[in-house]
């Protein structure tokens, strides 16, 4: 985009479309090449009378010491000769070190998520809170998503103007804005971290992508595209899938909802997957109105977590008739899910403390665990394991019932033996061998027990110490 009053143009188009003219409208600067762009479009429009009210929002992390100040002060003096007001907040690194223990986020994850509760809030007193986004940030995105793992409408990215968050320039490459900002002689501060390797962003954004679009000058705008129709698809399978299935939906007074697996088992694994993250993201399946509220965060449920899911739901509809208990248990992101015979079952309001109990018997339970969590498994008279996850990762652990042929390894070290041989060598006779569990933690078992005994991973096994007959999970 060559011509200046293009860009200008698009941008009052857009003004007029969502109708922001009267709307008190603050700039997310933090110095960068890209806000500086669009504070100085935006203050120009301003002077022609397209919008009439124009703030700065500067949020310093201190995150790279003295070069995060100067960046602070490179803004004020910006505000100040342009006769613009500024707020600033300043996160104290006391703040970000108890977060990043309490919440199991990234730094790069922290410093999104407070930046955006500090927007959130303005939004609350009427501001509309302008980005700097553009068409290459809404590819890497997509890119990380894909790469990472997510369901289609993970792939939908950034809107232009969603929630009172406006992104005025998501139509455009980097490369627009760095003509504008050359043909304009605009000052900005360059962010050292972007050029780190250090971050899945940095390379997708500094290696990936710019090889994409060496070899299909174009590769940023078709992977928005494809972005944009996967969101059209899959809200539209999304509402269908939800239309049919409203009349079948169970919403209790607690705010968890249920419904009956048969009623859409049958549907394709993608929709399934979609309506599973449809439920965790609020849809409304008791009326034909949204029930997501201005400034609701959406949340996007982990790719192995859906499959967590689907995998139980699709080891149900195997055995539809099966008299075996099935049990599939997974809490992410202070929510759970229950599946429990033809019962689907996602509770909302289950907060990270999670207290889970059951009984022995025939069932199988899958726990997946993001970032910082801690399990505790309690027998009756003592805790007996314990599982601390000290990397932000996902960890699977895995409560199931053994048949006979069951292959049972410890570790590296030992042999693979059958349930039964394992049985047979702690002398356990037949007739208690029909309430045994294995817990495995990422596929490696650690221990079996049963309401007589508990064999761990050294091979060893108490039979008084450790009889109970339930196990008490607790995720902190």
């Amino acid at each position: 985009m060559n011509n200046l009053t293009q860009l200008e143009n698009l941008i009052i188009q857009q003004i007029d479309d969502f109708s922001l003219k009267n709307q008190m409208i603050m700039v997310a600067l933090s110095g960068g090449i890209d806000s500086i762009t669009l504070f100085d479009v935006l203050c120009k429009l301003k002077k022609r009378g397209k919008i009439q009210e124009l703030s700065i929002c500067h949020v310093n992390f201190g995150l790279r010491g003295k070069e995060s100040d100067l960046d602070e002060q490179f803004v004020r003096d910006l505000a100040k000769n342009n006769n613009t007001n500024i707020f600033v907040h300043r996160i104290q690194s006391q703040h970000k070190k108890t977060d990043l223990q309490k919440k199991g986020e990234s730094t790069q994850e922290w410093a999104r998520r407070i930046r955006y509760e500090i927007f959130a809030n303005y939004i609350k007193q009427g501001w509309t809170i302008a980005l700097a986004h553009h068409i290459d940030d809404l590819a890497e995105n997509i890119l990380l998503r894909m790469s990472r793992g997510t369901s289609l409408i993970g792939l939908s990215g950034m809107s232009t103007y969603n929630f009172s968050y406006w992104r005025p320039f998501l139509e455009l490459q980097k490369s627009d804005l760095k003509k504008w900002a050359q043909r304009h002689n605009l000052p900005h501060r360059e962010d050292s971290s972007n050029a780190k390797m250090d971050y899945s962003r940095n390379i997708i954004r500094n290696k990936v992508l710019v090889e994409l679009n060496k070899l299909y000058p174009k590769a940023s705008h078709h992977i928005a595209r494809l972005g944009e129709e996967a969101k059209q698809v899959s809200s539209y399978a999304r509402q269908t899938a939800i239309k049919r299935l409203r009349e079948n939906v169970v919403i209790k007074q607690n705010g968890s909802i249920q419904i009956q697996i048969s009623e859409f088992s049958h549907l394709p694994d993608a929709i399934i997957k979609d309506l599973i993250a449809a439920i965790i993201q609020g849809e409304n399946f008791s009326e034909r109105t949204n029930t997501l509220e201005p400034n609701t965060k959406i949340v996007i449920p982990e790719s192995s977590f859906l499959e967590l899911a689907l995998d139980s739901i699709r080891s149900w509809n195997s055995k539809p008739d099966s008299t075996q208990k099935a049990w599939s248990t997974m809490c992410a992101g202070g929510g759970a899910i229950n599946i429990k015979g033809n019962v689907f079952e996602y509770m909302p309001n289950a907060n990270p403390k999670t207290k889970l109990v059951y009984n022995l018997g025939q069932f199988k339970t899958n726990i997946l665990l993001e970032g910082f969590a801690k399990i505790e498994i309690a027998g009756k008279n003592q805790d007996f394991l314990s599982i601390q996850n000290k990397e932000h990762k996902a960890l699977r652990l895995c409560i199931e019932s053994p048949v006979g042929n069951s292959k049972i390894k410890f570790n590296k070290n030992t042999k693979n033996v059958s349930f039964n041989e394992l049985m047979r060598t702690f002398n356990i006779p037949i007739s208690q061998r029909g309430d045994w569990l294995l817990i495995s933690c990422d596929e490696k078992l650690i221990c079996c027990i049963s309401k007589e005994a508990c064999i761990d991973a050294s091979g060893k096994t108490n039979r008084a110490q450790y009889y109970t007959n339930e196990i008490k999970i607790e995720v902190l």
